[in-house]
């Protein structure tokens, strides 16, 4: 994945609602899909306070992938990834990749523990599209939580519908709720973006839908992928790393046992996703 103006655009929302600044890293050196003249009018356009960069300090990228967006979508002289996050503040900004070729700042392969001089040190851990070609999930997991400051943010841009034969994983929204409660991370937001799959920057409609535990709205929308946005903040760090039951079994199952429990004669509103993912009409049907 890559940073255009539609995920910088909810960056910088969650920016000022968790107020992000300090040190950044990256998991995984990003694309950005658009040059400094484009980045600047973006903030100006929108009110966003921003820091110059000038031209004798600019740096720039021309990865493989960009090389394939200059031919099909006219990015011209697209700005490095720690340019962007110097505009918008930060004091230091850092990338980590398992791979040397695009030159990150920390050269590591996340299905490994991270070393120990990475921990607890970033203000903001930012993946985009990482964690889903990652084999080891326990891990890459693991290695966020804690190279996240206590009360720094982690932040998740990943898969959930589509980039199908792409990756190793499409993530579930219990997932983000469930693992990073369990390990101590509070104020969390989650978003599902609907992305064109042939995405032309710009003409076509990318939307973001605000999502809670237990919501069910519609994942998949013809022709675009679904893409979940996880915000959270480390409220404490825990001796070690919770493998977290999923929320919604313990909460099912619980229920089942209070139910058994009850007197005979006594009436238990029970639940299931199976009763709550049918139609209106389908349901009641089978409650005749």
């Amino acid at each position: 994945m890559a940073i255009d103006h539609t995920l910088l655009g909810m960056f910088k929302k969650m920016q000022e609602r968790y107020r992000l600044s300090g040190d950044i890293v990256t998991i995984g050196v990003q694309d950005v899909m658009f040059s400094h003249e484009s980045g600047a009018e973006f903030f100006r356009e929108r009110g966003y306070q921003s820091t110059p960069i000038d031209e004798a300090s600019r740096t720039y990228r021309k990865s493989k992938a960009q090389t394939v967006y200059e031919s099909i979508f006219n990015v011209k002289n697209p700005m490095h990834m720690h340019d962007l996050f110097r505009m918008m503040g930060f004091s230091n900004v850092a990338s980590l990749d398992a791979f040397d070729a695009d030159s990150p700042t920390i050269l590591h392969d996340m299905n490994k523990p991270i070393p120990e001089q990475y921990k607890n040190k970033y203000d903001v851990v930012f993946d985009v599209g990482s964690m889903e070609h990652v084999f080891d999930i326990k891990q890459f997991v693991q290695n966020c939580v804690e190279m996240t400051k206590p009360g720094g943010t982690l932040m998740i841009y990943d898969a959930l519908v589509g980039w199908h034969n792409e990756c190793f994983y499409n993530f579930q929204t219990p997932f983000f709720f469930d693992v990073f409660r369990a390990n101590g991370f509070e104020d969390i937001s989650v978003y599902l973006n609907y992305f064109p799959k042939y995405h032309d920057f710009g003409s076509q409609k990318t939307t973001w839908l605000r999502f809670e535990y237990g919501d069910r709205p519609t994942f998949r929308k013809s022709n675009y992928n679904t893409h979940i946005l996880f915000v959270g903040r480390r409220a404490k760090a825990l001796p070690e790393f919770v493998v977290p039951m999923q929320g919604y079994y313990a909460s099912y199952y619980n229920d089942f046992v209070k139910a058994q429990s009850k007197q005979e004669g006594e009436k238990t509103e029970m639940s299931h996703y199976m009763l709550e993912n049918m139609p209106g009409p389908v349901r009641a049907l089978s409650e005749t």
